[in-house]
């Protein structure tokens, strides 16, 4: 749940921030680096777009759930790594008291310094299946941020699937110069405590 609740906030500051920017034309907000109008993430060679990510062929498929960590550099439909899960378990759906169940990326590369990770992108595109083709279920993205600790917190979660449906995942993480960075992706169970 604290992660949905940093989720939300980031995007809650990061809108406040662009109305700032919008305003002021200098608020010491940035949309990041690599970011273009479109949310689509790098140039337009590069873009990982909803409608191509869709089509392509799945870099891995998993039955019930996946835990699977990309490889450093990959290139599917615009730079992204794609994950598809058929059958969908019911261990993760559904809303439990300290977290919701779904699927969960995140930054699974080198670690990030407090000055790399503000300039680093997670985007990841959830899609359900409706008569055989992919749909968009959900789009985000977010750049890390820098933790009380200095870690770098950089990771999404997409959740509301259904028990039984078939899933997808594109998803990718950039540094500031538009390279690939290893992202995992994993299913992650309710969390309810009693």
């Amino acid at each position: 749940m604290v992660k949905h609740i940093e989720t939300k906030l980031t995007r809650w500051v990061a809108g406040k921030c662009a109305i700032v920017a919008l305003m002021a034309a200098s608020a010491g907000c940035s949309a990041g680096a690599g970011a273009d109008t479109e949310g689509n993430v790098g140039t337009s060679e590069e873009a990982m777009s909803e409608s191509s990510c869709a089509t392509v062929t799945a870099n891995q498929t998993f039955t019930g759930g996946a835990d699977v960590t990309s490889p450093t550099s990959y290139n599917n439909c615009g730079k992204a790594y794609v994950v598809d899960i058929t059958n969908f378990s019911s261990e993760f759906t559904g809303h439990g008291n300290c977290g919701d169940g779904g699927i969960e990326v995140s930054y699974a590369d080198t670690t990030l310094s407090p000055t790399d990770c503000p300039n680093t992108l997670l985007r990841a595109i959830f899609y359900h299946t409706v008569n055989g083709a992919y749909v968009v279920e959900d789009d985000q993205q977010i750049y890390g941020q820098v933790g009380p600790l200095n870690e770098c917190m950089l990771n999404l979660r997409g959740t509301g699937f259904n028990a039984g449906s078939h899933q997808r995942v594109a998803a990718t993480a950039r540094d500031v110069n538009g390279n690939t960075r290893a992202i995992r992706i994993e299913t992650v169970p309710r969390c309810s405590i009693q």
